[in-house]
């Protein structure tokens, strides 16, 4: 399932109410703020953006390079710049985020048909990257 796939779903009502509970009204009215402000042409590069992340990811499993290795650091950086498009989670927030990766049947689903495995090494590398302020 590609970025686009995953997330066009999760615009749906039944998730934003979803969001509201894990992440609060403001922080979902300001994430929607942010969609609407994109062009077509840039939410298709965001999603697109997405699956050349995970590709990045999994390239890394695939090597068997250790998620918390320094080389797993530009792909995490690359995600949170990607993250950080719709919304600006606190460190603490980007970590829960990863959590949601394996906590989280419909993420670990999508993540895991990408490369097994993937969902953790994914969680993994942000939390060993994300430093708490």
């Amino acid at each position: 399932m590609s970025a686009n796939q995953l997330y066009q779903g999760f615009c749906k009502p039944e998730h934003e109410q979803e969001a509201r509970e894990r992440w609060g009204d403001p922080a979902v009215a300001a994430s929607n703020a942010r969609w609407q402000k994109l062009t077509d042409a840039d939410r298709r590069a965001h999603l697109g953006e997405a699956d050349a992340i995970n590709q990045a990811f999994a390239a890394l499993l695939t090597a068997g390079v250790p998620a918390s290795d320094a080389r797993t650091r530009e792909a995490v950086e690359r995600h949170r710049r990607w993250v950080n498009v719709s919304w600006t989670p606190s460190d603490a927030e980007y970590v829960e985020l990863a959590k949601m990766y394996t906590d989280d049947p419909r993420f670990a689903a999508t993540y895991d048909a990408v490369a097994p495995g993937l969902a953790s090494y994914i969680r993994t590398a942000i939390t060993a990257h994300t430093k708490f302020r």
